[in-house]
């Protein structure tokens, strides 16, 4: 999920994300638990800068991708129905609200 996040803010920002990966590592030093967590750190910092370029839904989508937590009971299968369902529940319905917003047209 963490990849899906990097995706959409590379998106939104429209900058590579190891312009921002380089950028975190230089004012922070190299994670010391490897590339994984120093992308979550980086991804984690970039939230701010989506609240002015998104959606009102563009943030929260990303950030439950980074914050992908499982919910009691344990996480469900990821190839699972419940998954996929959890995963366009969550990310994909509230961008595609955001995306109506920009693409319908407005009637007087």
């Amino acid at each position: 999920m963490l990849f899906l996040a990097i995706i959409l803010i590379e998106i939104m920002l429209g900058t590579p994300f190891d312009t921002f990966r380089k950028s975190h590592i230089q004012q922070h030093g190299p994670s010391t638990l490897g590339s994984f967590f120093s992308d979550y750190e980086t991804a984690i910092t970039l939230l701010g800068r989506l609240e002015t370029k998104g959606g009102p839904n563009y943030k929260r989508a990303v950030e439950r991708c980074i914050r992908n937590k499982p919910e009691p009971p344990p996480m469900p299968n990821m190839n699972g129905d419940e998954f996929k369902r959890l995963v366009y529940g969550h990310v994909v319905a509230p961008l595609e609200d955001d995306l109506k917003q920009y693409t319908l047209p407005k009637l007087l």
